[in-house]
């Protein structure tokens, strides 16, 4: 779990570490062109053409089929809301085939973790 370039590590350790069992990343997914790529960033997130190759989806693909909760903030300047959910409803599709593993959390702000309702997501899709 993590928010911000937190929630970027989270996603990408997530993707290639099988030892991770489910994953909370908050305030980093969406699709690189309309977040990371179009905003200024630290260096933290930024892997050289990554998007000629994926997307954030596709990253996230690599998770299943174990739990993962999705958290954005509704009006988040740095990952906006309408490209995560295009996001999302692309990963859904990689994601899903029966599963119901994968949610995504929007909180009603800005950039910020959302506790109670993505723990409650979490909870919910771990038993």
């Amino acid at each position: 779990m993590g928010n911000s370039g937190g929630g970027t590590a989270t996603i990408y350790a997530t993707a290639i570490d099988t030892r991770i069992k489910g994953a909370i990343p908050s305030c980093a997914f969406c699709s690189f062109v309309d977040s990371i790529g179009d905003k200024s960033h630290c260096e933290c997130n930024y892997i050289p053409n990554i998007a000629r190759y994926f997307d954030m989806a596709d990253i996230c693909g690599l998770i299943a089929p174990r739990p993962l909760v999705i958290v954005n903030g509704k009006d988040d300047g740095i990952f906006p809301l309408i490209p995560a959910e295009n996001e999302f409803n692309i990963l859904k599709e990689i994601y899903y085939n029966g599963s119901d593993k994968c949610r995504h959390v929007v909180g009603n702000e800005g950039h910020r973790f959302y506790a109670e309702p993505s723990f409650t997501e979490f909870k919910e899709i771990t038993g």
